[in-house]
């Protein structure tokens, strides 16, 4: 039992690092689009959308489990 809490902190810090990195890299590609001509980015006019959906996706698994504090 020790052992599988122990797993499941690890997971839940992991989680909550990955969530604070997309959410990081959705800042950063926001901020990029804003700054660049129309067409310039084209890497980032096509992630921001699927970016938008991970970080909402992953925002909602963990506040539905108590894991992070609604903003």
């Amino acid at each position: 039992m020790e052992a599988e809490n122990k797993l499941l902190s690890q997971l839940t810090q992991e989680l909550i690092a990955l969530w604070e990195d997309l959410a990081n890299e959705r800042l950063i590609n926001a901020k990029k689009l804003e700054n660049s001509p129309p067409g310039s980015y084209p890497y980032g006019e096509g992630m921001h959308d699927g970016l938008r959906y991970a970080v909402g996706g992953l925002e909602s698994i963990l506040k539905r489990h108590g894991l992070l504090k609604s903003s």
